[in-house]
């Protein structure tokens, strides 16, 4: 996965790039497989003692030369036209921020659900509700708005992102590309799933650390959060009711009609569940640009 991460990275078209590689003690053969790729635009960072993911990232943003830096995890894949089409949007000297839409596959790259970017309008607002603008991979940030906020808060791990978003968007403004410019990766080694258990944990806080600036909006920080992380995780320890209870709150907040189906299934067991997501990755289009990781 990371020579493909690599490879959708050194391969971005109509721009200069450099990769910046942070390796967290790894004790298999990502030195080896590191050392053969010969391209001057790569630069690997070595830390034998691992830092954490705000302390890679971070280390990473500290070498970074760029006007403005992107963020990729080793299991995520970019569209060869990823930054140019985003960074076409970036006109105004105030967005501190871009984002696009984005396709989840699973391991063998099949197409599994297609997420379009939510609005930036009044984004700094909405941030303090849940994480709208997603992962990091694909996401770039203006190298002197990520001085000025401090980066990646290094005591956070799962939720580091959205806690860097939120400040990001309190600097400036956000600017979306709707076009799904990247593959966003789901397996059993993925953070939000291998550190389910700490996940809650963290974001209580984050909840302390961002809970007066919302309550000053008159917000409660991550109710969309919880309204729509914690059905899954309810779904994934068989409490069925709850999760199916779960999504159809969020499914009449958010009139959303998948969340409505989500109900359903979970009422209905697993194998209505996997007929669920077979129909909607048979049904999701997929982006010509994944073909050439196939």
């Amino acid at each position: 996965m990371m020579r493909q991460a690599l490879s959708s990275a050194l391969g971005q078209e109509g721009v200069d790039v450099e990769v910046i590689v942070v390796d967290e003690g790894s004790s298999d053969e990502t030195q080896a497989r590191l050392a053969e790729l010969d391209d001057p635009r790569l630069v690997v960072i070595r830390h034998e003692s691992p830092k954490g993911v705000g302390g890679a990232r971070n280390a990473g943003i500290a070498r970074a030369r760029g006007e403005w830096v992107a963020f990729l995890d080793d299991d995520d894949l970019l569209a060869p036209h990823n930054f140019r089409t985003q960074l076409s949007r970036a006109g105004d000297p105030a967005v501190t921020l871009l984002y696009s839409g984005r396709v989840e596959v699973d391991g063998d790259l099949r197409v599994l659900h297609l997420t379009p970017p939510r609005s930036p309008a009044d984004l700094a607002r909405r941030l303090f509700q849940g994480n709208v603008v997603g992962p990091p991979s694909g996401v770039l940030a203006r190298s002197d708005a990520l001085e000025r906020v401090g980066g990646f808060d290094e005591s956070l791990s799962a939720l580091a992102d959205w806690d860097l978003w939120l400040r990001l968007a309190q600097a400036g403004s956000a600017a979306t590309s709707p076009e799904p410019l990247l593959a966003y990766r789901r397996h059993p080694g993925s953070m939000m799933v291998a550190g389910a258990d700490d996940v809650l944990e963290e974001f209580r806080r984050l909840r302390d650390k961002h809970r007066s600036a919302a309550a000053a909006l008159g917000m409660e920080f991550g109710a969309v959060f919880v309204g729509s992380w914690l059905p899954g995780r309810d779904l994934a320890e068989g409490r069925r009711l709850r999760a199916a209870r779960g999504y159809l709150r969020l499914a009449i907040a958010e009139r959303s009609p998948r969340n409505l189906l989500r109900a359903g299934a979970a009422l209905g067991g697993r194998s209505i569940q996997r007929l669920g997501r077979a129909v909607e990755s048979r049904t999701t289009p997929r982006p010509e640009w994944l073909e050439r990781y196939a």
